[in-house]
């Protein structure tokens, strides 16, 4: 849903939030003690780039960015491995980003490096 801060409604946040991703870290903690596993969140660019209208999105995408820091922190005393990542390929924009309203060159110069990453 897409609509600015003011028009945010607790749905939109319990959408948002509904995924669980607390829960799902929370649940799987004693078998990644037991097999020293990893975990990888997604997180997006949205979210430390503050995009208008995604209010409720960029809060819950901080939250798992967050959320995977404290769980790096608590459970490397357990060999677990916690990452976040905030993945954008080139690919996704070969395939429907030139072809939609979206704007290639304005996302292309948010990006650090300046380019996108590339599966390949």
């Amino acid at each position: 849903m897409q609509v600015t801060i003011e028009d945010t409604t607790q749905a939109d946040l319990d959408l948002s939030f509904g995924i669980g991703f607390f829960i799902q870290c929370k649940t799987a903690l004693p078998y990644l003690k037991e097999t020293k596993g990893n975990v990888i969140n997604y997180a997006s660019g949205a979210g430390l780039q503050g995009h208008e209208t995604q209010s409720a999105y960029t809060a819950a995408k901080e939250a798992i960015r967050g959320l995977s820091c404290v769980a790096a922190n608590e459970w490397g005393r357990f060999d677990i491995n916690v990452n976040s990542i905030s993945p954008l390929a080139f690919t996704r924009f070969t395939s429907i980003g030139k072809s939609t309203t979206q704007d290639y060159g304005a996302v292309r110069s948010k990006i650090p490096l300046g380019c996108f990453g590339d599966v390949e």
